[in-house]
């Protein structure tokens, strides 16, 4: 018996396995296909029709002989079922054997002949099926075929299913990047290598399709214009050739007609192999960003413009202002240096103080407008910050002094001797915010105090400097604070009408601080005062502060200081090494007395410091009282005082004291100068001007006759247009020593270059004919066509004072630069520098005997009406009214009639700019003489030729010829008069 195969029943579920297995052993066993299908069908109805008396049952297939036959035999245990099972196998089976024995149930058996096979054959048959059924059975592979081929059909299903949904996916994602696509403000387009839309949006069609029709495959050519689809297909055919990005504007026409600027960018696609299959475009709508581009330009151009129309206004209004005020400032300052009564002094001290005050103005409207264009620079130069701060306070002491405030100053002396930084600009921040301090306190004082942060100097190390400015004044509050250094603003209106002011002072100076890295701020109290406070690096160039002499053994007694100021002296005697200082208020305080004061003395003081301020008492009982103390008495002795304060009667009690008067020191007093005053008293050192602060009598020049000038090339060649300027010139020249010729214009001055030899020019930026610069420019020519290779210095003298002004100069071939309002050491450096062979030449004036400025004019002259003549125009150049202003007055009326006749034709041939410049030099000219009527005249004309007003500038030119008759017949006797001498 050989088992062929055993099939387990587990359900109704493998009715087609069971089924498949007996049809495939069946045919392999030699049965027909309508036999074998007989057995396997059979066997399925019975499985199908008995499944639930089948638990754990199987059919075994078995090769067994019969006899001389073999047979097919299907053994079935199914126990009660199997007499059932049986009578469905009858019709396909030889045998069938029901397994009923009396009680007993066994097996069922069914057998079938195989059948006939050639006897020759048979054995080999049979074998071979035994091989193949005993390996693995027909049925067993074909029922695992079935079985795959059944998981092939799910996974099929299964694969159809996914394909179904992800198809379902991408058609759904698909027409979502569509939508996105087709919403986006941006034309996108595709196009193959042969340049045929493959893709458009609906941007694109919007766009440039008129009609709004479909244009995939179409060509470029088919949509734009011929200029612009050439264009278009060459950056595709640039896009294929290098497979780069490219972006570019180009100007497409839409399909309603209008130009439109568009950011195009160009793109290569590949494929998985890295071949370019298409080209991508996503074109931008640019057009409002290109012409908000266009406004921002037009608009940065007229800012531009706007800036420089500032600058030049801002230029034009300083030449205006400082060439008047280099008139007022000038000339007081030579009229100071004369011999002048207490009243005339105190008017020259006003004009100083006016000029100062507008100077002041313009300097802070020029800096706001330097700073807000980013063209205010910042120096960097070694220099030294005590003196810088100490001399600021010099020139603040008198308006302290006015108001009848203390004013101190209280330097730390581990401050380096010298610093790296813009001295100029510390000066400013000091003036300032010192002048406000002035400004805002009636009672009390201002103090200076000027402090280290980080340590000491030296070394290399950058140092922290605290700058503090402490007042009494009207204090501030948090709101106040909060707009203090806004431009153009005051912490209360009120005080721009009591105080004045631009309003820019301390915006200027917080912009300041910032570009020298610093930091600026405020603390005060309303009504207590206020404690303005900077603070800045520097980098130390120099070693602290350390007196010149051994002050060591030195014993110094003070009296009559306040407080703090007798404080900061003691600090300043201990910091210099003086070991024994006493200090007494006065003579009459309570504590400590002068007798106290000397007891914390070792011996006699070798100095006593006497402050003489008012309202502290010392007076004549009290330096008396010091002359009868033996330890005082015939000692040397310094005076402090504000500069106004020493009376002679005080000197004199110092002598009947037989106190000698050492020195006097003006307050605040000065570190190195207290130093100074003990080294002189141990008999160390020497009193001189300079330690002492005390100024030398100005030394008036005679310069040398022209020709001699000439000869050495010694002399100085003048442009100046301007008549004012040139006796303000004229009178600094001959102070000064310096032999000279002036010209009107550039080119008066070219025919003097030509027929004279000069050692320097001095040239005026803005004059009719030839300008400063175009004279400038004439001489170097010439003098490049020399080969001597000489060239001639020069200085511009203008009013000019933008920060542009000095590269100008230097850039059109000149040597250097003076600003207007001329400063008078600033101005004989200059020549002294540029002109220094000239020196020789000139010697010092022998002072002649004074003369009382009232007796010097003669009595009797005409009347006159200062509306149209006020000789007390000249006073400032010429003192009281004399001869030589006399001849200067009838030199101006010689020039006029020539001078009207000229702005007369020039209006008549309605050249503008030519009438301006005659109306602008009479003006100034009149206004210098005190033609007053006839200057506001010319102002007139001036105005309504800057409106372009012609029509009404000759409407006024008309009465020229009266108001030049009038101020003949004022003038003319007026000056015969002092002419005659009488």
């Amino acid at each position: 018996m050989i088992n062929l195969a055993t099939i387990p029943i587990p359900g109704p579920e493998s009715f087609a396995e069971i089924r498949g297995k007996i049809f495939s052993v069946s045919r392999n066993l030699g049965y027909s296909e309508v036999e074998a299908g007989r057995f396997a069908t059979a066997w399925s109805l019975i499985i199908r029709d008995h499944a639930g008396n089948f638990k754990d049952a199987a059919i075994a297939l078995e090769l067994s002989a019969v006899g001389a036959e073999e047979h097919l035999v299907f053994r079935l245990d199914a126990g009660e079922a199997n007499a059932a099972c049986a009578r469905q196998l009858i019709h396909c089976c030889d045998t069938v054997d029901a397994g009923n024995h009396g009680d007993a149930f066994g097996p069922m058996v069914a057998s079938k002949k195989l059948p006939p096979l050639h006897p020759a054959l048979n054995d080999a048959f049979l074998d071979v099926q035994r091989d193949i059924l005993t390996a693995k059975s027909i049925f067993e592979l074909t029922a695992e075929l079935a079985r795959k081929n059944q998981e092939l059909e799910d996974h099929q299903e299964d694969l159809e299913r996914t394909i179904a949904e992800r198809t379902a996916k991408l058609s759904e994602s698909e027409m979502r990047f569509k939508g996105v696509v087709n919403q986006l403000p941006v034309s996108i387009a595709l196009k193959d290598r042969a340049g045929r839309y493959e893709l458009i949006n609906d941007s694109f069609r919007k766009w440039f399709v008129a009609d709004g029709s479909d244009v995939v495959g179409k060509q470029t050519s088919d949509v734009y214009p011929k200029e612009v689809a050439d264009h278009l297909v060459a950056l595709d055919r640039k896009i294929l050739e290098t497979g780069e990005l490219i972006e570019d504007e180009v100007i497409e026409p839409f399909a309603d007609g209008e130009d439109h600027t568009l950011l195009i960018t160009k793109f290569p696609i590949r494929d998985e192999k890295g071949d370019i299959v298409s080209v991508g475009s996503v074109e931008t709508d640019i057009s409002e960003r290109k012409a908000m581009e266009m406004e921002l330009v037009t608009a940065r151009e007229e800012a531009e413009q706007a800036a420089k129309t500032k600058a030049e206004f801002l230029a034009t209004m300083s030449h205006e202002i400082r060439t008047p005020m280099n008139g007022v400032m000038s000339m007081s300052e030579i009229l100071d240096q004369t011999k002048l009564t207490a009243d005339q002094r105190g008017m020259t001290k006003t004009i100083r103080q006016s000029a100062d005050a507008l100077l002041t103005v313009i300097n802070d409207i020029l800096d706001f407008s330097k700073i807000e264009a980013g063209k205010l620079d910042i120096e960097r130069i070694s220099f030294d910050l005590v003196d810088v701060i100490e001399s600021t306070a010099d020139l603040l002491a008198p308006r302290a002094e006015e108001k009848s405030l203390d004013f101190l100053v209280d330097i730390d002396p581990k401050l380096p001797n010298k610093v790296i930084g813009d001295p100029n600009r510390i000066r400013q921040l000091l003036l300032n915010l010192a002048s406000n301090a002035i400004k805002f306190t009636e009672e009390g004082g201002v103090e200076f105090r000027v402090r280290l942060t980080d340590g000491a100097a030296g070394g290399g190390q950058s140092v922290t400097v605290r700058f503090e400015i402490v007042d009494t004044g009207i204090g501030l509050t948090e709101e106040q604070r909060g707009k203090l250094f806004q431009a153009f603003t005051q912490a209360d209106t009120s005080t721009s009408r009591k105080f004045g002011g631009t309003g820019l002072g301390l915006s200027i100076c917080k912009r300041l601080c910032e570009l020298m890295d610093g930091e600026i701020d405020v603390d005060s109290v309303p009504g207590e005062g206020s404690v303005f406070w900077f603070e800045l690096p520097f980098e130390p160039d120099g070693e602290p502060l350390v007196p010149e002499h051994d002050l060591s053994d030195a014993r110094v007694l003070l009296v009559g200081y306040g407080r703090r100021e007798a404080e900061v002296l003691v600090r300043y005697l201990g910091d210099g090494g003086v070991a024994e200082c006493g200090t007494a208020l006065t003579a009459f305080s309570p504590a400590p007395s002068i007798e106290e004061a000397l007891g914390n003395l070792s011996a006699a003081p070798d100095l006593v410091f006497i402050n003489v301020k008012p309202g502290l008492h010392v007076s004549r009982s009290s330096i008396a009282q010091l002359g009868e103390i033996d330890a005082v008495g015939g000692r040397p002795v310094v005076l402090t005082a504000f500069h106004g304060a020493v009376s002679s009667l005080t000197v004199g009690d110092l002598k009947r004291e037989h106190m000698a008067l050492q020195a006097t020191l003006t307050c605040p007093v000065r570190l190195r100068r207290v130093w100074h005053m003990v080294a002189v008293a141990l008999g160390r050192a020497e009193i001189n001007d300079d330690a002492i602060g005390q100024e030398s009598e100005p030394v008036v020049y005679v310069a040398p006759d022209i020709d001699t000038a000439h000869a050495h090339e010694a002399a100085i060649l003048v442009a100046e247009d301007n008549e004012t300027n040139q006796i303000v010139i004229r009178r600094l020249l001959s102070r000064l020593g310096f032999a000279f010729d002036i010209a009107n214009n550039g080119a008066e001055a070219l025919v003097l270059y030509d027929k004279h030899s000069y050692g320097l020019l001095l040239t005026d930026f803005h004059m009719p004919e030839m300008d400063g610069f175009e004279l400038t420019a004439a001489i170097r020519a010439a003098e490049a066509a020399r080969s001597d290779g000489k060239t001639l210095p020069i200085v511009a003298l203008t009013a000019d004072a933008l920060p542009q002004t000095e590269q100008q100069c230097l850039d059109a071939g000149m040597n250097g630069y003076l600003r207007k309002p001329i400063e008078m050491a600033r101005f004989e450096a200059v020549l002294e520098a540029q002109l220094p062979h000239a020196l020789a030449l000139r010697k010092i004036e022998e002072p002649g005997p004074e003369i009382d400025p009232e007796e010097a004019a003669p009595s009797g002259a005409p009347a006159l009406d200062p509306e149209v003549f006020d000789p007390a125009q000249l006073e400032d150049a010429f003192g009281p009214f004399d001869a030589s202003a006399a001849e200067f007055v009838m030199d101006f009326l010689g020039t006029l009639e020539p001078r009207v006749a000229e702005l007369t034709d020039a209006l008549e041939q309605s050249r503008h700019k030519d009438a301006r410049d005659v109306a602008h030099a009479l003006k100034g000219s009149g206004s210098s003489v005190g033609a007053k009527r006839f200057a506001d005249l010319m102002g007139d004309i001036q105005d309504m030729l800057d409106a372009d007003d012609l029509a009404t500038a000759a409407e006024f030119a008309s009465v020229i010829p009266d108001a030049h008759d009038e101020l003949r017949a004022q003038v003319e006797p007026f000056c015969a008069h002092f002419l005659r001498g009488n």
